[in-house]
């Protein structure tokens, strides 16, 4: 209910394993150094290929498209740990990192309600909080 319904919660987990495997992910995207310095690590490749962008992004502009597909091609090793996936699933916000430096992503993919702004909004302020890049 919380993950759906009101947002409270950042991620559903099916089992205590899964939910460490969360917590760890969740970690892992901590910036604990304060700025300017980021915990940068290797760049990797994405999995899937940037070149079939045009692919994935329709033609008609007002047509909707799953922005993951497209974060998948442009982030190091097409690895994204979505914050409250289940939440406002029309905004899409999680954690990336970009050449190897941690970022924090914001994007929408369909009409954006105002319960769903404020989604945004605390990722955006916990992205501040950080010392992440957002966009």
């Amino acid at each position: 209910m919380h993950c759906r319904t009101s947002g409270v919660t950042g991620h559903y987990a099916n089992n205590d394993a899964h939910a460490l495997d969360i917590a760890r992910r969740f970690v892992s995207n901590l910036n604990y150094r304060k700025q300017p310095f980021v915990t940068q690590t290797p760049v990797e490749e994405p999995l899937y290929s940037p070149n079939v962008l045009g692919g994935v992004i329709p033609v008609d502009s007002r047509k909707p498209f799953d922005v993951r597909k497209v974060i998948a091609r442009i982030v190091d090793g097409s690895r994204f740990d979505e914050l409250k996936k289940e939440y406002g699933p029309i905004m899409i916000t999680g954690f990336a990192r970009l050449y190897g430096n941690p970022v924090g992503i914001v994007a929408n993919y369909d009409i954006l309600f105002s319960e769903f702004s404020v989604k945004a909004a605390h990722f955006i302020e916990l992205c501040s909080q950080r010392g992440l890049y957002g966009g």
